[in-house]
């Protein structure tokens, strides 16, 4: 650009602030949107149950593909993490806190082990057992003592495993 070339700033459109007002007073939200979206939400709940078994179970079967394995295959690596990472990211959204915390341990174990995973079989298959334990027994939300102490023990096994 040379020095006598003027500057023009241009400001995009702010399709957001069209849409829900200009905050100059009550948000335009119509209700009935937020009615079909509770619907719809309310729909998908009886699926969250689903999900979550069905997650839990494939990180059953990379568990055992492991233990048979040994677990020192790439596919198997990836298949066990990818049921843990799942797991964890699902554990939130449908309000199990605690499965998104116990898998967030066991992946970043299985994870961060550079050699073969079978020294580490106890551990995985302690946190493998506590997810499975707090879906069994529905222990949504962040107030299950026995699981936030659980979830500290295997954390702390995690931590000593990738210590040395």
């Amino acid at each position: 650009m040379a020095n006598g070339d003027e500057v023009e700033f241009i400001t995009p459109i702010n399709r957001l602030k069209m849409k829900v007002g200009s905050g100059d007073g009550p948000i335009k939200i119509d209700p009935e949107a937020i009615k079909r979206a509770e619907k719809a939400l309310e729909s998908l709940a009886d699926d969250f149950d689903d999900w979550l078994s069905e997650n839990l179970q494939q990180l059953r079967d990379a568990l055992a593909t492991v233990r048979a394995e040994g677990g020192d295959t790439e596919d198997n690596r990836h298949a066990f993490y990818t049921a843990t990472h799942d797991l964890k990211g699902l554990g939130s959204t449908l309000g199990y806190p605690l499965v998104s915390r116990i898998s967030g341990s066991l992946s970043r174990l299985v994870e961060s082990v550079d050699g073969p995973l079978a020294p580490h079989m106890q551990t995985i298959t302690s946190h493998v057992n506590a997810i499975t334990a707090v879906v069994a027994q529905s222990a949504q939300g962040n107030d299950d003592a026995l699981g936030t102490q659980l979830a500290g023990e295997l954390e702390d096994l995690v931590n000593k495993a990738l210590a040395g």
